[in-house]
């Protein structure tokens, strides 16, 4: 249940993002990250978001995070390489 509520939240999230509302969307990330912290397509989503705005030392935090994610859990290798970049 947290997890599908958390995909709702990224969702909004997203848009809110392609609506150009980036706190808003941030918040919506935030509170995907808060329901379901092993999935690391949200932390991808704000670090991609953060380096919009050149918050380059959050992004990096954020990054290291999923790359740890992703070693400790059964996670998508196109993510993975993804984040490595």
């Amino acid at each position: 249940m947290m997890a599908e509520q958390a995909k709702a939240e990224h969702f909004i999230g997203y848009n809110a993002y392609l609506d150009g509302d980036i706190e808003s969307a941030l918040i919506h990330y935030n509170k995907a990250i808060e329901l379901d912290s092993l999935n690391i397509s949200f932390y991808m989503s704000k670090a991609e978001l953060l380096f919009e705005k050149k918050q380059f030392e959050e992004v990096v935090v954020l990054c290291e995070k999923a790359v740890r994610i992703s070693s400790q859990t059964p996670v998508d290798k196109k993510m993975t390489m993804r984040i490595k970049k």
